[in-house]
């Protein structure tokens, strides 16, 4: 963890146990795992008690609301408020904090598509601060899931030359590769990443998923399944191997995998995104739209990404699933 003062995590900020529960936020907040996701909101909670206008504090907050909806470790409509309402205090108190445009660009994007919106405050994120990895890495997911595939690279790969041994940043671009449907250079910069830390879940899984759209069943099955072997049980990790599984004839497995979603549920129903992403491996079409149906309703955060991404490529042309982009407020 760092020490000393940095300048501009510190603008605003008076007190030294603020900004250090501020840092030890950040660092949990970058580990991305259930306990370390708690760890981070106790953190900027405390911050915040001790330097109530401590804007930073309030994007850290705003930030891991995000991923806990996102992982289903909230409902999403709550923690999305709850990040919304952090993100929007914070640049209350300094409109002029990076980060704060960025916390609010990304929550806007995962669940109230505003996309006019997001492209302003990711402008205005970039504007104050050209060189923040962070913001870059999440422009280029944005870009890359709403079908701007080659300029999103072009963000990936600026991110990795200000952070070239960060796993996330080296993950970011191999994501982007992968939509932009340059899948030999995708595997080749996720296992990179995977050297890096051999324990990246979500890498694993975005490996093989480039690994099956190169025709590698065998090398996207052990790599699915190497994502849930490293990582805790997390919905987005299983429903990517379930989808491996029901495209390369492993029907009875795919399958387990949907009750698997429903055990590990926190509230009476698994992500619809998730259960949705199984069926289209399964080739079971009226499912796969009848749950993409019910993920609009509740705003699963994934959904941007059916404008763009190769595994909904089978059911790319049905009239059902383009309406269902454009009450995304994308166009297929």
């Amino acid at each position: 963890m760092p020490t000393g003062f940095a300048p501009r995590a510190t603008v605003g900020v008076t007190s030294s146990s603020a900004y250090e529960h501020y840092l030890r936020g950040r660092y949990h907040w970058a580990k991305d795992t259930k306990e370390d996701l708690f760890k981070a909101l106790d953190h900027f909670q405390q911050a915040i008690a001790l330097e109530p206008s401590y804007a930073r504090a309030y994007s850290g907050l705003a930030e891991t609301y995000a991923l806990l909806g996102s992982y289903d470790l909230m409902p999403i409509a709550e923690s999305h408020s709850l990040g919304r309402q952090a993100a929007l205090q914070a640049i209350e108190l300094d409109e002029s904090l990076a980060e704060a445009h960025r916390s609010l660009a990304a929550i806007i994007a995962d669940h109230y598509w505003d996309w006019a919106q997001v492209e302003r405050h990711f402008a205005r994120a970039l504007t104050l601060d050209p060189t923040d990895v962070t913001t870059l890495r999440f422009y280029s997911f944005y870009l890359a899931y709403t079908g701007r595939a080659e300029e999103a690279i072009g963000i990936a790969q600026k991110a990795r030359r200000l952070d070239p041994v960060s796993p996330a940043v080296q993950m970011n671009l191999g994501v982007a590769l992968y939509f932009a449907r340059h899948f030999a250079e995708a595997v080749q910069q996720l296992q990179e990443t995977i050297e890096l830390d051999p324990s990246f879940a979500f890498a694993h899984s975005m490996l093989g998923l480039a690994f099956l759209s190169q025709g590698m069943p065998d090398r996207a099955l052990a790599e699915v399944q190497r994502a849930r072997e490293v990582a805790e049980p997390r919905p987005d990790v299983i429903s990517v191997q379930g989808y491996v599984l029901g495209a390369t004839g492993h029907r009875r497995e795919a399958l387990a995998i949907i009750d698997e979603l429903r055990r590990l549920a926190k509230r009476s129903h698994p992500s619809p995104f998730n259960v949705a992403s199984v069926y289209v491996g399964l080739g079971d079409n009226d499912q796969a739209v009848g749950w993409l149906e019910r993920a609009v309703e509740a705003r699963n955060w994934e959904m941007p990404m059916l404008k763009a991404s190769p595994a909904f490529d089978a059911i790319r042309s049905d009239p059902r699933f383009q309406n269902i982009v454009a009450r995304v407020g994308l166009r297929d």
